[in-house]
């Protein structure tokens, strides 16, 4: 039996879901959740999860299958993300400041600017980030923010970094 772990009596997949019903619902149904510093590793997927504008500051999402998950806007500033299969994700606008995404797999993920409507749009940011042997092939970068990330040994055949802040 996998250990469920639980955040105020609630399990942490029921929390998941509310918090899904919640962005799907435009917030109607559901409830918000702050996720920050969270370990996810007991959570049942988060394969394709809605998790748009999710504060997971500080998560632990090491060796997560997250592929396909819809991240936008979400703040995973300082979280723990190395080995975790980002493949797909859409992460248009996400803040990944100081995040560890050593050996993650970040391919076809969309890292491009999210528009917030009219003429404004929210930058990727990866500043600081740790992507060491993290794989990028046809990730979008387009503007993203990379500045003093570690990208050593990146696989990132098909990426595109047009104006990307290097």
């Amino acid at each position: 039996e996998p250990i469920s772990v639980f955040i105020d009596d609630e399990p942490l997949d029921d929390l998941l879901d509310a918090y899904e019903a919640w962005c799907r619902s435009g917030g109607q149904e559901g409830a918000t959740q702050d996720f920050s510093g969270l370990d996810f590793r007991s959570a049942t997927t988060l394969i394709g999860r809605k998790l748009t504008a999710a504060n997971m500051a500080g998560a632990i999402l090491y060796g997560m299958d997250l592929s396909g998950a819809q991240l936008q806007g979400v703040n995973l500033s300082g979280a723990d993300l190395r080995m975790a299969d980002l493949s797909g994700a859409d992460l248009r606008g996400a803040r990944l400041i100081g995040a560890r995404l050593t050996r993650a797999t970040l391919d076809r993920a969309n890292l491009s600017p999210l528009s917030l409507g009219g003429d404004r749009t929210l930058r990727a940011d990866l500043t600081r980030a740790t992507l060491t042997h993290a794989s990028l092939r046809h990730a979008d970068l387009t503007r993203a923010r990379l500045l003093e990330a570690e990208m050593a040994h990146v696989r990132d055949q098909g990426c595109t970094y047009t104006l990307a802040e290097r």
